[in-house]
C-alpha cells in the first residue's frame, strides 16, 4: 500500500500538474533511493505504533485513528526533513497539492487494508470461504481479472469518446494515458475489496450487481477526489460520469451474460425426459432454476397448477399449461413421460391426489422433500426423491419448545420401557439428544434391545447406556432396576398392541398392559420417581378389542395413581404409527412385493396415523409440559381411508392399482372397528402446543378400581377368559368385544 501510495502521488505530480522535466526524471524517485528511503521510513514508523498498540487494545475505529494520526505525523516529519523551502523546483515544494494528495492516499490506503484484514478476522470462523486473495489463484479467475481490466481501461476510453463526440483533444489525450494506470489500480482494489472474484458466476444475482455498483462508485470517488476537490488535472467531470455509467452495464452485464450462456446452451443442446413440474409456486421456480443450471437428467417441458389465475404465464420460459385434471391430456399431447411435485407443503390428501393424477396420466414421478425433512435439515430444497409413504399423510413439522424439554431430561436418570419396540426405541434416540445423566432400556426381547445398544452406543452420546433384558411383570427384578437406578423419568412404553391376538389372548393383554402398569406405577411412587409417563393408544376410546380396554384400564390406574402420589402421573394417547411393528404399512409392502394382493378389511376404513419420529418427540414435549394426572391427546390430524392408503402405496411400487396388484377385502376382524376416536365423554381442552389436546379426566375411586383389579387378578391367574372380559365389562361400561375365546 506504500508502494501503490507513492507511485500514485508521482503520477498525479507529474501529469496533473504538468511539470517541466520527463516522466522517466519523475519515476526515477520510484526506482531509486528516495522511495527506498521512504519505505523504510513508513515501516520503522508503523512497527513502533504497533508495538504500542500492543499496550493499549483497540477497536478497528481506533486502528484507523492511529493510522491518521500516525501518517499525518509522518508526512509533516517528512517535509521538515527534505522539503528546501528556498528552492521553489524541489520536488515536494512545487506544489501544495501534491503533499496533501500523498497525506489522503496514504489515510485512504491504509485503512482500506486495515479494514480489509478486520474483516476477514471477524469473518474467519463463521465463513471459510470469505476471502479476498485466495479466488485470484484460481487459473479461470485470472481470467476474469484480465476482462475486467480491459474493461475498466475500455471503458474510461470510451467515456472520453463519448465526451468529446468521437475527436479527443491531444490535451486531453495526455491526461487520459497519464491517469489510465492510477484508474487501473483503483479500480481493481475496489473491486477485490467489494469482493467481486469471491462468486461463482453462474449464479450471478441482485446480490453481485449491489456489489458492483459500490465498487464502481468507490473507485469514482477515489478518482475524483483529486481531480476535482483538490483543483489539479483537467479531466472533465462528464467522462467520470459516462464511466460509472460503462462500468456498471459491462461489469454487469458480463457476468449475467455468463450466467445466460452456461443457462441457456445446455437447454438448447441437452436432451432428457419431458418433465412436467407439478406446482408454479416459489419451489416449482426454484425447481426449474436447479434444472437449468444441473439438469438431471430431465427436460422440464411446462408446469402444472391449480391456480387458474396462473394459467399461461411463465417462468423461466416454462408455460403453466393446465391443472392438475389436464395432466393425463397433457402428457398425451406434449410426449411427457416424467412428472415432478413441487410442492413441500403439500396435505397428504393433495399428495394422493397428485400420485393418482401422476397414475391415470401414466407417468414417473418424483418429488421435492417435504416441510418436516427441509426444516429439520435432512435434506435441502433442490434434493429431488422418490416419494416415501409418510408423504402420503403430509405431516406438518412437529414445533418443540427445546428448553421445556432440555429441563425435563437434560441430566436426568431416564428409563425407558419396551425401549425395544418402535416407539420405545425412538423415544430412546430422542432422549439421548438432551444428555441424560444415564439411560436405562428395559426391554424383554435380547435381540432388540440388543439393535437399539448398538445403534446408541455407535452415535457417541456422552451419558451412559444401561440395558436391562428384562419383563415388567417380574416385580422382583423390576424393584432390583428401580432400586439401583432410581430413575427419575420413566417412560412406559412396554404393552401388547396387536389386536387380533389379544382377542386370542385377553389374559395376556391385561397381565401385561394392566398389571404390569400397576406394578412400575407402585416402584414409581415407592422410589420416589419424578415423572411417569404412560404411552396409551386411541383404541382405549370407547374400547371394542380387549387390547384397547386393557390400555383403558391401565389409563385409569395411571388416573388414580396421579392422585395418590408425588410422582406425576401422566398418560399420552394417539393413533397409529406408521411403519411401527404390525402396522398396516409393513404388511402391505409385502404384499405389494409379493405380487397381491393387497387385503384390506373395509373400503370405508380409516385411521388416524403420525410417523414415529413425530409421536416419539410429541410424547415428550406432552410429558414436558404435562400435569399429574393429565390424559394429554396427540393431534393426529385428519384420518385417512385405509384403501386410499393402499392405492397409494400399489402406485409409489411402480404398478397399477386393480390392475397389476388386487385389492380384496376381508371383513373387520375381531375387536375391529371402522373409525377410531381419540377421546368420548372426557372432551378436549387446548394446552401450551398446538399438536396436543388435554383430555378432561373422569374421577374413579381408588377403592372400587382396587377391588375390582383384585377379582380381575384372580380370573388372570386361573386363564378365565370369559372371566376377564365380564370383568372388564363391568370396570369399562363401553366396552363391547366379540373375542373368541381359545382353550389349550
Amino acid at each position: 500500500m506504500i508502494q501503490v501510495s507513492f507511485l500514485l502521488a508521482i503520477f498525479l505530480f507529474h501529469n496533473l500538474k504538468s511539470v517541466r522535466n520527463e516522466l522517466t526524471e519523475t519515476l526515477a524517485y520510484f526506482l531509486g533511493w528516495p522511495n527506498l528511503a521512504i519505505t523504510g521510513y513508513w515501516l520503522v514508523l508503523i512497527n513502533l505504533s504497533r508495538f504500542l498498540k500492543g499496550l493499549f487494545p483497540q477497536s478497528l475505529y481506533g486502528e484507523i485513528l492511529r493510522l491518521f494520526n500516525v501518517v499525518s505525523l509522518g508526512v509533516v516529519l517528512i517535509i521538515f526533513a527534505v522539503v528546501d523551502f528556498s528552492d521553489p523546483t524541489s520536488f515536494f515544494s512545487t506544489s501544495k497539492f501534491i503533499v496533501f494528495t500523498y497525506w489522503v492516499s496514504l489515510v485512504l490506503t491504509l485503512s482500506i487494508n486495515r479494514m480489509v484484514v478486520y474483516r476477514a478476522r471477524e469473518s474467519v470462523d463463521a465463513e471459510k470461504t470469505d476471502e479476498i486473495i485466495t479466488p485470484l489463484l484460481v487459473p479461470r479467475r485470472l481470467l476474469i481479472v484480465l476482462l475486467d481490466m480491459v474493461i475498466v481501461a475500455a471503458s474510461y476510453y470510451a467515456s472520453f469518446l463519448i465526451r468529446f463526440e468521437g475527436a479527443i483533444p491531444a490535451a486531453d489525450l495526455k491526461s487520459l494515458e497519464a491517469s489510465l494506470p492510477v484508474v487501473i489500480i483503483l479500480r481493481f482494489s475496489m473491486l477485490l475489496y467489494f469482493r467481486l472474484y469471491s462468486g461463482y458466476y453462474r449464479y450471478a444475482s441482485i446480490s453481485d450487481l449491489t456489489q458492483i455498483l459500490k465498487a464502481v462508485t468507490a473507485g469514482s470517488v477515489l478518482i475524483g477526489i483529486p481531480t476535482y476537490f483538490l483543483g489539479f488535472g483537467n479531466i472533465p467531470r462528464g467522462v467520470f460520469v459516462i464511466d460509472w455509467l460503462l462500468l456498471v452495464v459491462l461489469l454487469g452485464g458480463t457476468r449475467f451474460l455468463l450466467r445466460a450462456v452456461r443457462e441457456m446452451m445446455p437447454g438448447i443442446l441437452r436432451e432428457g425426459k419431458r418433465t412436467l413440474v407439478i406446482g408454479a409456486g416459489s419451489a416449482g421456480e426454484m425447481m426449474l432454476r436447479e434444472l437449468k443450471k444441473s439438469p438431471m437428467g430431465y427436460l422440464p417441458v411446462g408446469l402444472i397448477d391449480d391456480d387458474p389465475a396462473k394459467l399461461g404465464m411463465r417462468l423461466h420460459g416454462i408455460t403453466v399449461l393446465g391443472n392438475s385434471q389436464d395432466m393425463e391430456k397433457l402428457a398425451a399431447k406434449h410426449n411427457i413421460t416424467d412428472a415432478i411435485i413441487a410442492i413441500p407443503s403439500a396435505t397428504g390428501q393433495q399428495m394422493r391426489e397428485l400420485i393418482d393424477s401422476c397414475r391415470r396420466a401414466r407417468l414417473d414421478f418424483k418429488s421435492l422433500p417435504p416441510l418436516r425433512e427441509i426444516i429439520h435439515g435432512q435434506v435441502n430444497l433442490s434434493q429431488v426423491r422418490n416419494i416415501k409413504v409418510e408423504d402420503l399423510l403430509g405431516r406438518t413439522p412437529v414445533r418443540l419448545d427445546n428448553t421445556a424439554m432440555a429441563a425435563f431430561l437434560h441430566d436426568k436418570r431416564v428409563l425407558v420401557t419396551g425401549g425395544g419396540g418402535s416407539i420405545g426405541a425412538e423415544i430412546c434416540r430422542q432422549v439421548m439428544q438432551y444428555s441424560p445423566a444415564e439411560l436405562v432400556i428395559v426391554e424383554r426381547a435380547e435381540n432388540r434391545l440388543y439393535e437399539i445398544m448398538l445403534e446408541i452406543e455407535g452415535k457417541g452420546y456422552p451419558a451412559p447406556l444401561v440395558p436391562h433384558v428384562a419383563d415388567i411383570n417380574d416385580v422382583g427384578r423390576m424393584d432390583q432396576i428401580f432400586s439401583e437406578k432410581r430413575p427419575q423419568v420413566v417412560f412406559h412404553a412396554a404393552a401388547y398392541k396387536q389386536v387380533p391376538l389379544m382377542e386370542l389372548f385377553p389374559e395376556e393383554a391385561v397381565r401385561n398392559n394392566v398389571f404390569g402398569t400397576r406394578i412400575l406405577s407402585e416402584l414409581a411412587d415407592r422410589h420416589q420417581t419424578e415423572a411417569f409417563v404412560m404411552i396409551s393408544t386411541d383404541k382405549a376410546v370407547r374400547p371394542s378389542s380387549v387390547m384397547g380396554a386393557s390400555k383403558r384400564v391401565a389409563e385409569i390406574l395411571v388416573q388414580c395413581f396421579a392422585r395418590r402420589s408425588k410422582t406425576s402421573f401422566m398418560t399420552v394417547r394417539f393413533g397409529n404409527v406408521l411403519g411401527s411393528d404390525g402396522s398396516v404399512v409393513p404388511v402391505f409392502q409385502r404384499q405389494i412385493e409379493s405380487g397381491g394382493p393387497v387385503t384390506v378389511t373395509h373400503p370405508d376404513m380409516t385411521r388416524y396415523f403420525m410417523t414415529i419420529q413425530e409421536a416419539s418427540r410429541l410424547v415428550m414435549q406432552a410429558a414436558a409440559q404435562g400435569r399429574s394426572g393429565d390424559i394429554m391427546v396427540l393431534n393426529m390430524g385428519e384420518p385417512v381411508k385405509i384403501v386410499d392408503l393402499a392405492k397409494a402405496m400399489i402406485t409409489l411400487a411402480g404398478a397399477v392399482p386393480e390392475e397389476g396388484i388386487k385389492i380384496t377385502y376381508t371383513g373387520l376382524r375381531p375387536g375391529e372397528k371402522l373409525t377410531e376416536e381419540l377421546f368420548d365423554e372426557e372432551g378436549l381442552t387446548e394446552s401450551q402446543h398446538e399438536n396436543i389436546l388435554v383430555a378432561r379426566a373422569t374421577e374413579f375411586d381408588w377403592e372400587t378400581i382396587n377391588r375390582e383389579l383384585k377379582r380381575l387378578q384372580e380370573f388372570v391367574a386361573s386363564r378365565d377368559r370369559e372371566a376377564i372380559l365380564e370383568k372388564l365389562r363391568e370396570i369399562l361400561p363401553t366396552f363391547r368385544s366379540e373375542a373368541t375365546t381359545v382353550r389349550h
